[in-house]
């Protein structure tokens, strides 16, 4: 109990409620509409206790609005207000009632459709709960929340709250139902109601459902912006702030209102965090790097904060917002990444591959290897079974461990043999080239390497339509089996068509580079793709090429013997450009060019 009641007084009263429960459940079958919902109202917070009586109450109002029964034919008609009572106490109780939520949606729509004046009598508080009624059981009626939203744009702005209006729009754009016009009509009945009796939560409610549903009201949002600004820090809570700035984040990016994010950055650096805000300084930072505005001064602030938060409020993706955002702001701190890597490493709960795949990716972008978080996710991972991944998990995880460095080969084969579980649909170019890249860094002699390898060639590759590759995905596949050493004819007239497809035109010179690369050194000759490559590159600025790119293409023409004299050209006065800036290795490879050329009479002339 609490605000003074003992315990004695809260047992009476649990007493008398069950007694009501059972008195009312007697009485049930001579109950109208509006009598059902206040039952099911009185006793919805402790529903499960009530079990019985609600389940009476199901019964009783479908037999109210089905007009086959004797309820439905001679009783009254059941009101609107009564529908709403109904449907809000089941949703307050988690009273998940299929066939009640069916038989209360058509009848709606049925009165609607026979009774031209039924929808004079919906008010702005009877459709908002109506609608979150329906979402909040996670029921979604399409036909249902079309109806409801005429019905909306018909009542008039005075009728309407703030809480309405939120409300209404949380439950269309959680239901992925962005109606423009219902969303547009909402932006001006928002703007008649005076902005002081928005309270911030409504403020974030409404400004996220239209975030979600990806409509755009500039003048609703200035509105808001407005106001926010001229409200003091006893205003706001870290929960209302986060969602206010992911929803401009999310509408605006770069473009979102700097007045806003000021704001918010010296009303956050005067707060103090509840226990549970780690979700809310998580998304703060990230909305503040989408936005452009990661100021350093705050982002200091919500690293204190966030390492002064107990541990087991953080989930994995908290974990993996706070590291990912500093990443991207290009703010160092490693005393949070530290932090952040303890409470990883205090998860036993991590059953997921998508949280081993979240965390890892934020410390690879963040380029922090912390050799203690390493082995502790890999141990997770490595007990993940196979049909816990699914293929953006396993390709984040094993390019975390590439870009990082960590060599586990444990882990790799354990990804390896859920990679060769799952079906060839699962892929796409993309994760073809993260996937072989990492093990051709990691463990690229390895037997079960190798079957990637041969499931790759025989199985994925020839099933991806060539209209899905990119200049880098192809690089980096043909790359990869260079690196691994595996010479796979197929694959590589799977790229040669891949190449064709998407067109020359579109590669740069690092695709380039890696292409000659992987043909000289798998001596793979094709000259076709070699003669398309090199059209390409002639039209390239020597200038623009890095000394690695030239150097990699010079060594390559080398070995493959290709004589084309722009290609010569080209190549020595890339060399002549950039020798200055080339290291040990690519000298090296340039030097063995220019050697070639000279033994077999290329430089005569020149």
């Amino acid at each position: 109990g609490g605000g003074g009641i003992s315990q004695s007084e809260w047992a009476r009263a649990d007493a008398q409620l069950l007694a009501f429960s059972d008195h009312a459940e007697q009485a049930m079958d001579s109950m109208n509409g509006k009598n059902v919902g206040l039952a099911v109202n009185a006793v919805c917070d402790k529903g499960r206790d009530h079990a019985s009586l609600m389940a009476a109450a199901s019964l009783r109002a479908q037999a109210l609005v089905d007009p086959e029964s004797a309820s439905g034919r001679e009783g009254s008609p059941v009101d609107v207000q009564a529908i709403a009572m109904i449907l809000n106490g089941f949703a307050r109780g988690g009273q998940r009632d299929n066939t009640l939520f069916v038989a209360l949606s058509g009848y709606l729509q049925r009165r609607v459709a026979e009774d031209v004046g039924f929808k004079d009598t919906f008010n702005a508080q009877a459709v908002s709960i109506i609608v979150n009624a329906f979402v909040k059981l996670g029921f979604k009626d399409e036909a249902l929340f079309s109806l409801l939203s005429g019905i909306a744009m018909r009542i008039p702005p005075e009728d309407f709250t703030s809480q309405a209006v939120a409300n209404l729009l949380n439950a269309f754009a959680r239901h992925d139902l962005g109606d423009h016009n219902l969303f547009m009509y909402m932006g001006e009945v928002a703007m008649e109601i005076e902005p002081e009796r928005f309270a911030s939560q409504h403020i974030a409610i409404i400004t996220n459902a239209f975030a979600k549903a990806r409509v755009h009201n500039d003048a609703l949002f200035a509105f808001f912006v407005d106001e926010i600004t001229q409200r003091g820090r006893e205003d706001f809570d870290f929960q209302a702030i986060a969602n206010i700035l992911n929803a401009y984040a999310r509408n605006y990016g770069h473009e979102a209102d700097s007045r806003l994010f000021m704001h918010f950055e010296n009303v956050v650096c005067g707060m103090r965090a509840r226990p549970h805000d780690a979700q809310n300084v998580a998304s703060i930072l990230n909305s503040c790097v989408k936005a452009g505005r990661a100021d350093p001064k705050l982002f200091a602030h919500l690293s204190q904060v966030a390492r002064r938060l107990n541990p087991l409020v953080f989930d994995a993706q908290a974990v993996s917002n706070v590291v990912h955002s500093f990443a991207k702001a290009e703010i160092r701190d490693d005393a949070l990444f530290e932090a952040m890597s303890g409470v990883a490493r205090g998860m036993q709960y991590m059953f997921e591959g998508q949280s081993v795949a979240l965390i890892l990716n934020a410390y690879a972008r963040a380029d922090h290897k912390d050799n203690k978080l390493m082995a502790h996710l890999s141990r997770v991972a490595r007990n993940i079974p196979s049909d816990g991944y699914d293929c953006q998990h396993v390709e984040n995880i094993l390019n975390a461990f590439a870009r990082l460095e960590y060599k586990d080969h444990n882990l790799f084969r354990h990804m390896a043999e859920v990679l060769l579980s799952m079906p060839p649909s699962d892929f796409d170019p993309q994760a073809v080239a993260i996937v072989l890249n990492s093990f051709a860094k990691i463990m690229p002699h390895d037997a079960l390497t190798y079957r990637v390898c041969d499931y790759f060639s025989r199985e994925v590759l020839p099933q991806l339509p060539l209209d899905e590759f990119e200049p880098t995905s192809i690089s980096v596949i043909l790359n990869a089996y260079a690196k691994i050493e595996v010479r796979d004819d197929r694959v590589f007239e799977r790229m040669s068509r891949a190449i064709a497809e998407v067109g020359v035109d579109k590669f740069e010179g690092h695709n380039i580079a890696n292409l000659f690369h992987a043909h000289a050194s798998l001596h793979v000759h094709d000259a076709e793709t070699m003669s398309r490559l090199t059209e390409r590159l002639i039209q390239l600025e020597v200038a623009d090429m890095r000394p690695e790119e030239i150097a990699v293409i010079a060594w390559s023409s080398s070995v493959i013997h290709l004589t084309d004299e722009r290609l010569i050209d080209f190549l020595i006065a890339g060399i002549d450009a950039h020798i200055d800036r080339m290291e040990t290795n690519f000298l090296r490879q340039a030097h063995q060019f220019l050697l070639t050329c000279e033994l077999d009479g290329l430089l005569s002339l020149r």
